[in-house]
């Protein structure tokens, strides 16, 4: 996302996990590290140090980064402007999902996941996408009004306008995507992940 940070103007902070190779604890069965704490020090270091505005800190990220963002969306929605995941891996989490408000919330993910499979794997205990947009679409408030408002392609966006607070829940399938971050080098799909998270973040602010 360095493209789109250099063209808007927003700060971009690669976090990377520990364990090798690097991991995160995104859920139960994917690590015991505290990357809530490091994450909300962190946010403490940045807004101490860098001109970051805090009412507009946002959180995306790729496979089991996807799934540490959900997990960051449910226990830190009081710093938290919005989230995106691509790809993303998502298993139960031990202090279950209290967001304090509504948030919006993008998923990007391709049909043809094998890592994070679509519908999910129960043998992992993964979530599956849908289930997944269902609990946001309860936690956010959100009438089962959905919209398409996207076709191209493999790809069919939909979204959930009418929530709490004015917060949209957005989902682009991909269905003959895979384990892969849409707009990234050797991808052919029509749309840029960098660019769709960008256009929607920047439309909310805490």
């Amino acid at each position: 996302m360095d493209v789109e940070a250099d063209k808007a103007g927003f700060v971009l902070v690669f976090p990377q996990g520990v364990d090798d190779p690097p991991s995160w604890n995104a859920g139960v069965g994917t690590g015991d590290a505290d990357d809530i704490q490091f994450t909300r020090n962190m946010l403490k270091f940045l807004e101490s140090n860098y001109c970051v505005d805090t009412h507009r800190v946002y959180i995306t990220g790729f496979s089991l980064g996807g799934g540490m963002a959900y997990r960051l969306a449910c226990v830190l929605s009081d710093q938290i402007a919005a989230v995106a995941s691509v790809s993303g891996a998502y298993y139960p989490l031990p202090e279950g999902c209290h967001p304090t408000r509504a948030l919006p919330i993008l998923e990007i993910h391709g049909a043809a996941d094998q890592l994070a499979p679509y519908g999910g794997n129960a043998s992992r205990n993964m979530e599956a996408v849908q289930d997944y947009l269902h609990g946001w679409l309860g936690r956010d408030m959100c009438s089962n009004a959905v919209q398409t408002f996207f076709q191209r392609g493999d790809v069919t966006g939909t979204e959930w306008t009418h929530c709490a607070n004015g917060v949209i829940v957005r989902h682009y399938r991909v269905s003959d995507g895979g384990h892969t971050w849409p707009g990234s080098p050797n991808t052919t799909h029509v749309i840029d992940a960098n660019v769709v998270i960008w256009q929607f973040f920047s439309q909310f602010s805490r």
